[in-house]
């Protein structure tokens, strides 16, 4: 039973995606120091108590500057907003304000960093950069006005969140821009450690208060500002957080005296723990725990080396969620998946198509499906998507969840498939299309449900043979498409195929004398929404395509380091404009943000070319 009052908790303001002002590294010492050392520790080293105790595992060491390093401060920025829930990291976006989450992102994003190596890079940019950087980074140093296209500012705080320092130390070491009046290439010239150094100094010159970077603090000892019961104030309402446990799979049965967890993450964002076993019945209850609506929940058991448990909860949620929990058994007999739905969206655009699809997989067993596979980085491997040759993908919304195998052409989805449940994987990815195609997609498992195939324009010549006999045109949202589709049933191993010729006319906006979709088409209208918010229509990616065929011949010259940034800078923009189209970021922070991202890949490719483009 749960008992609370909940109270709507007011959603925070919407970030502007960068600081807008000078990060205060101090202000990121003391929120780190007050709500992050029960995990991450005083050093940042990953050996908080909670790691120590077991409680929670994989907490990062902001020391080893291996991770930072490749990341860019706007994906760590993200982290620390979202949180890891896999990690049990909690999300801070209702904890902390963007100015403070971007303070204490700075803060670990640079744990790394010593003082050593810090005045090493204070003597290397004084020597090498000052004349042009200038002193404090404006970009006014004496020697500024003869750089052919000006030296940006290190202050600039949108360019600089967008930049890893990984990047940064690409440019000292190869040099960016005009080949005679640009940025120099120190590669012969400095060391690898004076390198290192320089980028290091160079990023520090855009925070306040740089002297913090590094600081270990001591948290509040404060007895007022720490409350009693791992510092959730419980002079509130509490509740009781019951449910029941049991084996999904026949045969099996829930272990006796099963250790259930339950993680409370508290406004400052700190997990706090609860611990309790099952009864012989397979109930648990874990009583005063404390309540807040601002307060996320979560219940789980670690079972067959996977964590089985309840979704996370907001407070303000509780009192009509399910508190069950259902363990499986396990296995690797893919016979017992089918896909009973999917729908493939086609936009063709000037230079190629892209293409959005949704699976609908069902598992038929009781044992939750996942293999003893694993990715290159050590997740589980689980269902595998065959996409058609040929095909890229320029990311993923879920990252933490997919892979892309490029040499294979395959989609890695790491989460298990649980019996009973309908299991979605959405894709994006990209075709090159010069007038005509063949898409031939091979299954790697059986096929028994609808295929929906949509197309936009909807005038483009589609020959689907058996699979997609034509239908009557569709419209979701405010885009005209011609469908395709069937009842299919494919053994695994068979290949979904249509053809594509042509471009068709403009693209098809509903008027008020075009069809809309009835409501009893067929029961894919949810699934085929999805796409339609998913994928890029209107040639979103169409800058996206054209420029990677335009840089295939440039990155040929580029440095791995080169091409590894140019290939990181366009995924960039292609998934800023699905950030944009999806409604997830205001127009002018995308505008902002796209111009810096474009200025970024033009210097990168002018110093790679050794030309303007």
């Amino acid at each position: 039973m749960i008992v609370a009052s909940v109270v709507p908790a007011t959603p925070p303001p919407a970030d502007v995606g960068f600081p807008v002002s000078l990060p205060d590294i101090a202000l990121g010492a003391e929120i780190f120091a007050a709500r992050c050392t029960d995990c991450h520790g005083i050093n940042g080293a990953g050996d908080g108590p909670l790691v120590a105790s077991g409680q929670v595992q994989n907490a990062g060491n902001f020391t080893d500057p291996a991770s930072p390093r490749g990341q860019r401060p706007t994906e760590w920025f993200a982290t620390v907003t979202n949180g890891r829930i896999e990690n049990l990291m909690p999300p801070w976006a209702n904890a902390l304000t963007e100015a403070e989450r971007w303070a204490v992102s700075y803060y670990t994003y640079t744990m790394h960093y010593t003082p050593e190596q810090l005045a090493l890079g204070r003597d290397v940019y004084t020597r090498e950069c000052a004349a042009c950087h200038g002193d404090t980074g404006l970009g006014d140093g004496p020697d500024a006005q003869f750089v052919r296209d000006g030296v940006p500012s290190l202050l600039d705080q949108e360019a600089m969140a967008l930049l890893s320092d990984r990047v940064i130390y690409n440019y000292i070491n190869e040099g960016a821009g005009d080949p005679v009046n640009g940025m120099p290439a120190y590669a012969d010239t400095l060391t690898e450690e004076e390198r290192w150094a320089a980028a290091a100094y160079a990023r520090a010159l855009s925070f306040d208060k740089p002297e913090a970077i590094g600081a270990a603090r001591q948290p509040d000892s404060d007895p007022a500002a720490t409350p009693e019961v791992g510092g959730i104030d419980v002079s509130g309402t509490t509740v009781t957080l019951a449910g029941r446990v049991t084996n999904g799979t026949a045969g099996f049965s829930v272990p006796a005296d099963l250790l259930l967890t339950a993680f409370v993450f508290d406004e400052t964002g700190t997990p706090q723990q609860f611990e309790t076993t099952v009864g012989t019945d397979g109930a648990y209850a874990l009583e005063e725990i404390p309540f807040s609506s601002a307060y996320t929940y979560v219940v789980t058991a670690a079972y067959r080396d996977r964590v089985f448990g309840t979704q996370f909860i907001g407070g303000d949620a509780l009192a009509e969620t399910p508190l069950d929990i259902t363990l499986y058994e396990l296995t690797e007999d893919a016979s017992v998946l089918s896909i009973n739905a999917v729908v493939t969206q086609v936009n063709a655009t000037a230079n190629g198509l892209e293409i959005a699809q949704v699976f609908q997989f069902t598992n038929a067993g009781d044992r939750a499906y996942t293999t003893s596979q694993t990715t290159p980085d050590g997740r589980p491997v689980g269902v595998v998507i065959q996409l058609p040759p040929g095909a890229f993908v320029p990311g993923f919304t879920e990252s933490n969840r997919y892979a892309f195998i490029p040499e294979n052409f395959t989609v890695v989805d790491t989460a298990p498939v649980l019996p009973g449940e309908g299991h979605l994987i959405q894709l994006i990815y990209l075709i090159d299309y010069t007038g005509s195609a063949i898409i031939e997609q091979p299954l790697n498992y059986a096929l028994e449900g609808t295929a929906r195939l949509l197309v936009r324009p909807p005038e483009m010549r589609v020959v689907g043979g058996d699979q997609f006999p034509a239908m009557a045109q569709e419209t979701i949202g405010q885009n005209v498409y011609a469908a395709y589709g069937a009842d299919l049933s494919l053994a695994a191993g068979e290949t979904l195929r249509f053809e594509l010729s042509g471009r068709g006319g403009a693209s098809t906006i509903a008027g008020g004398d075009t069809a809309v979709i009835p409501s009893d088409s067929l029961p894919l209208i949810v699934i085929a929404v999805i796409v339609g918010e998913v994928l890029l229509v209107g040639g979103l990616l169409y800058w996206y395509t054209r420029r990677r065929r335009q840089f295939a011949g440039i990155k040929e010259a580029a440095s791995p380091e080169q091409a590894a940034d140019i290939d990181d800078l366009v995924q960039q923009l292609a998934m800023l404009d699905a950030d944009f189209e999806a409604g997830k970021i205001a127009q002018d922070a995308y505008e902002r943000q796209r111009a810096a991202l474009k200025k970024q890949l033009t210097r990168l490719m002018s110093a790679v070319a050794g030309r303007e483009d």
